[in-house]
């Protein structure tokens, strides 16, 4: 299991009791493997941070499969992301490349 999903399992575990234990399904696993290419950002400050809506998120994989606003959101809290209010009226996750997707030049 990678670690992303292995984070998103504990994050769910964490999430709720009665949740239980149970695989990522398809969806999931679709956000999972885009997801792979961030990670959390601690603040707006950090190297690379940027804030992306769950709609931006969306809208990047409507031509894979149809997910939805809470879909996202299970996901992203699973894995640890955190929101952040960027403009007024904005809301959206606080990411960061993950080093092992930015280019050696």
């Amino acid at each position: 299991m990678s670690e992303k999903k292995k984070g998103y399992q504990q994050g769910v575990d964490n999430s709720s009791e009665e949740q239980g234990k149970r695989e990522p399904n398809a969806l999931e696993k679709v956000l999972i493997s885009y997801l792979e290419e961030f990670m959390p950002a601690p603040s707006l400050d950090s190297q690379g941070a940027f804030v992306k809506t769950s709609d931006d998120i969306i809208l990047e994989l409507d031509e894979m499969v149809e997910i939805d606003k809470n879909t996202v959101a299970k996901i992203m809290i699973g894995l640890g992301y955190k929101t952040v209010k960027q403009f007024p009226r904005r809301f959206g996750w606080l990411m960061q490349p993950s080093p092992k997707y930015l280019r050696h030049e």
